[in-house]
């Protein structure tokens, strides 16, 4: 599993979506992930990830947004 993951999903545009079609066709992993602090991607992310999709396909690279819960972010008790 690879991807990235932005501040915020405006930070993402078209060349961090082919740059990460290279490295997935490199690396050929089962998983190709974008994902933001904000938990719901733009138009632009949706038609990226459709075209990813499609694009690595045969290549069974399965691709999508994962949105990151909030919880992830409270602070936690070290124990």
């Amino acid at each position: 599993m690879i991807g990235e993951v932005k501040q915020s999903r405006d930070q993402f545009d078209e060349a961090a979506f082919i740059k990460m079609e290279g490295i997935a066709r490199r690396l050929l992993p089962d998983t190709l992930l974008f994902a933001s602090l904000e938990r719901e991607p733009t138009g632009l992310i949706n038609r990226e990830i459709a075209r990813l999709s499609e694009a690595l396909r045969p290549l069974r690279i399965a691709v999508s947004w994962y949105p990151l819960h909030e919880y992830k972010f409270d602070p936690s008790p070290v124990r």
